[in-house]
């Protein structure tokens, strides 16, 4: 551990409340109005209804306000099931995605780092909150492994966090291109491949975050059935009127 540790510096953007919260739309003098209760402190706050919220309905949601919070800065549902697919990864502009670390400190002292990035999901059911964008956190628990003699991307075969990056890798195709050259960012050439492969998928939110992820439904391929004169005749049943029931 070096003896010198540069100052932090606090970011420009301030947050403001956020969390789980009611909403309720309501005419005030002929316009539309935005009324947001969070749940933890029973803060109201009153909002113009805008375009930028149009899809924010009565019932519970995460929100999110802005840093004076004067605007609904983001909102997602709350918890649900819902079908989507990856917008895009977070990145500064005109620059590739990249990991982001952070520092912690847990109540200890003890200081440790975590390193993630974070993509936008698109929402494409139900059709009442469809294009509607929330954000996916992933570690970025990318490893580097050897495939006769190839340097290539590997995941830990353990942890949580990474059974959660092999599912969302599964799902969204990134192995579907075969194997990938290890380098020190990945992320660039795995935003390639998903977007290429643009496929869709099921998750689960809970608490305003992504908690699951799985595979959507496909139509059955009858294909993969075999040819019905190749399909034995099932033996007979007997027919529920006949089955003996034990007396209580």
């Amino acid at each position: 551990m070096p003896k010198y540790r540069p100052p932090k510096v606090t970011g420009q953007w301030e947050r403001g409340e956020s969390g789980k919260a009611k909403v309720r739309l309501k005419k005030v003098n002929g316009k539309g109005v935005v009324l947001v209760r969070f749940e933890e402190t029973g803060n109201v706050h009153k909002f113009r209804r805008t375009r930028d919220v149009a899809q924010l309905k009565p019932g519970t949601w995460y929100i999110q306000l802005s840093g004076d919070e004067s605007e609904i800065y983001a909102f997602r549902p709350y918890s649900g099931n819902f079908k989507g697919k990856v917008d895009s990864f977070i990145a500064r502009e005109g620059e590739e995605p990249r990991p982001k670390v952070k520092e912690y400190k847990n109540k200890d002292g003890h200081e440790y780092s975590i390193t993630s990035f974070t993509i936008l999901l698109e929402i494409l059911e139900p059709e009442n909150v469809a294009g509607l964008k929330l954000p996916l956190i992933l570690r970025y628990n990318f490893r580097e492994a050897d495939d006769n003699g190839k340097s290539v991307v590997g995941l830990p075969d353990r942890g949580r966090h990474s059974k959660f990056l092999e599912e969302f890798c599964d799902l969204t195709g990134v192995w579907s291109f075969g194997p990938m050259k290890f380098s020190d960012n990945v992320l660039p050439e795995v935003e390639k491949r998903v977007l290429k492969a643009d496929r869709p998928f099921m998750f689960i939110i809970k608490d305003g975050w992504v908690d699951t992820l799985y595979e959507a439904d496909e139509p059955i391929d009858e294909s993969d059935w075999e040819e019905e004169d190749t399909v034995s005749e099932p033996e007979p049943v007997e027919e529920a009127d006949d089955l003996e029931w034990d007396e209580e």
